[in-house]
């Protein structure tokens, strides 16, 4: 697992531990040479398929805030829902780490 989610499991667990939360994985740069201080984390979070848009939307800027809170740095928080890039989703399928699942 990448040491930032290694070190913050316990508080991410705690953010994510939420009934609209399914599963949440780190991806992309986290896992290569080129990450550093000053990269952003790519998060890939599944929702249940139960939650209503609106409760989506402010629960997923809520959740965004949360993560560059404890990171102290930039979260690109992708939805499964929303992920359509096919090169972005190869990507992420690729190289994902699953840190939290309900």
């Amino acid at each position: 697992m990448v040491d930032i989610i290694r070190k913050n499991i316990v508080d991410l667990n705690q953010i994510f531990q939420d009934p609209r939360v399914k599963r949440a994985e780190v991806f992309s740069s986290a896992f290569s040479d080129k990450f550093h201080e000053g990269s952003d984390i790519d998060i890939l979070v599944t929702f249940n398929k139960t939650v209503e848009l609106l409760d989506y939307a402010d629960y997923y800027f809520d959740l965004k805030e949360k993560l560059e809170d404890l990171f102290r740095r930039r979260v690109d928080l992708v939805s499964s829902r929303s992920l359509k890039n096919p090169i972005l989703k190869e990507s992420s399928n690729c190289s994902k780490v699953s840190f939290y699942a309900s």
